[in-house]
């Protein structure tokens, strides 16, 4: 299949309606021939929902045109860009500032010196706005050029340079500091994308380290947004992967706050913004924080983008926290009410792949859901897509716990001839990869136990010995308040029926079979 085609084709498609228009006017005036064939090919390429090829070209009667059909394509692609480039240049923060800067250049160059530095005024209005340092550093290296015709040296303007100067260093110290923050920040972003919770001393060994270089930064003397913005965000993911949920909480809180009092920067980074108010939310339920999140959740609804790959994204983080939002609270009939809505989403998405952090969380929650509404079988299915996730090597941590929970699908399925040779498997893997802890270990041992118990008394003694020693993980700190954690006591619960789980653990199965069922609350 022609690649250059399902490109062109892929691109067309993303168009929305005022796109298109814009796109039809922008043709006929850059078009120098083959108007009529152009037109016909985008049409054609946004009707056709798969690219079609001989279809394509059997709509386009100029055999000139089809001769180079390949070159026609490459062309029309670059049209279409140039048109999305064009339309949306007004609203794109670097569009703005490149087009500024770029005027300046022009005026500039023609010895217009005066409307230049009134360009670069403007950028660097815009540019110290959004703290872009970059743009800064170009806007100053232009003004450095126009200095040489704009001031006089034996006057005071001279002092214009060495404000320059002084200005270049600054904003030199800022962008430095700003990317050693981001580029730590990412690092162990990736980590906690990748393996979750640290589970081998090699990997704490490697994220202290990394913690090291940047305690020597205080707090109190960052200055800019982004740098207070990255450094929160730093210390909430690594209290995160060490297990400190109420300093992720604190510092994710921080970085929030930091976000509410600039709401032109809202406004203008509404992905940044939607991700990290989502994580604050999903933080805010662990530790169960008493937040507004209806109000949370409109605010992050008005977030939402034009664009089709936007609207999926939204509706992924919006679906993620719902449905989080419900299991937190232990409201699994509500659950219950939504998930088949989000299966038909997740369906009709197809293989596209919005964002595979939320996606795989958003499986997660799919397969708690059904093991603790006792439907096994679908419980058992989201594990094994979960397992055989299509980045095999992305959220580790998840796929582990998938595993876990399909072991014990085995016992409530009574398929008991299998669970001791998984279980045997899954320790060795676990083993070989570093990543078996006592946590594993526990749950294997339930495993193993139940499935050898000869008798009720013994599955049962079996299910509180494990509850005892999970209690031992929570009191020295590990697994308190994480989903791992409350969906197993909440099937101890279950499976034992303990009348005193509204008073232990706050993961707790609210609605009895014989309670009416209340409709889930719009969130």
């Amino acid at each position: 299949m022609n690649k250059q085609a399902l490109a062109v084709h892929a691109l067309v498609r993303s168009m929305n309606e005022r796109e298109k228009r814009f796109f039809y006017l922008s043709l006929a005036r850059e078009s120098k021939g083959y108007l009529d064939s152009f037109m016909v090919l985008f049409d054609t390429l946004r009707d056709q929902e798969d690219y079609q090829e001989a279809a394509a070209m059997a709509k386009i009667d100029d055999p000139e045109f089809l001769v180079k059909y390949d070159a026609r394509l490459e062309v029309l692609h670059h049209l279409v860009i140039r048109s999305l480039v064009d339309l949306h240049s007004t609203k794109k923060l670097t569009s703005m500032l490149k087009y500024s800067i770029n005027e300046a250049e022009v005026l500039f160059d023609r010895g217009l010196y005066e409307q230049s530095k009134k360009k670069l005024d403007e950028a660097r209005e815009i540019a110290s706005t959004f703290e872009n340092y970059s743009y800064n550093l170009e806007i100053l290296a232009l003004e450095k050029r126009l200095w040489r015709y704009l001031s006089d040296p034996l006057s005071s303007d001279a002092k214009e340079m060495n404000r320059i100067y002084l200005e270049e260093q600054e904003i030199t110290s800022n962008r430095n500091l700003e990317f050693q923050l981001t580029s730590y920040r990412d690092k162990l972003r990736s980590i906690k994308e990748m393996e979750g919770r640290l589970r081998s001393e090699e990997s704490l060994e490697e994220v202290n380290a990394l913690m090291e270089m940047v305690d020597g930064i205080e707090e109190t003397k960052l200055k800019t947004f982004w740098q207070k913005l990255a450094y929160h965000e730093l210390h909430a993911v690594y209290a995160q992967l060490t297990g400190d949920i109420n300093t992720a909480f604190r510092c994710w809180e921080k970085s929030i706050i930091e976000w509410h009092l600039d709401s032109m920067k809202v406004n203008t980074f509404r992905d940044e913004y939607s991700r990290m108010l989502a994580e604050f939310m999903l933080c805010a339920l662990v530790y169960r924080k008493n937040l507004d999140y209806v109000s949370l959740m409109v605010r992050l609804k008005t977030q939402q983008g034009e664009f089709a790959h936007d609207k999926q994204h939204m509706e992924l983080l919006l679906n993620v926290l719902k449905l989080g939002f419900h299991l937190y609270k232990g409201n699994l009939h509500f659950c219950e009410q939504l998930v088949p809505a989000m299966e038909e989403v997740l369906q009709a998405q197809g293989p596209v792949l919005v964002d595979p952090y939320y996606e795989l969380q958003l499986w997660h929650q799919l397969q708690v859901v059904y093991f603790l509404l006792g439907k096994y079988e679908e419980a058992y299915q989201w594990g094994e897509r979960i397992m055989e996730y299509r980045q095999s090597e992305y959220g580790l941590d998840t796929q582990d716990f998938a595993r876990m929970i399909n072991l014990l699908v085995l016992y409530e399925q009574a398929r008991l001839d299998e669970i001791g040779e998984a279980v045997m498997v899954f320790e060795e893997y676990l083993k070989q990869e570093g990543r078996f802890t006592e946590f594993e270990g526990l749950v294997l041992e339930l495993c193993a136990r139940m499935s050898g118990a000869e008798s009720e008394e013994e599955e049962k003694l079996a299910l509180k010995t494990f509850e005892d020693k999970l209690l031992v993980l929570r009191d020295v700190g590990l697994h308190t308040f994480s989903m791992e954690y409350n969906v197993l006591l909440a099937y101890v619960h279950m499976r034992v029926k303990a009348s005193d789980i509204g008073t232990e653990y706050y993961f707790v199965i609210k609605n009895s079979p014989d309670e009416p069922r209340a409709e889930a609350p719009n969130l």
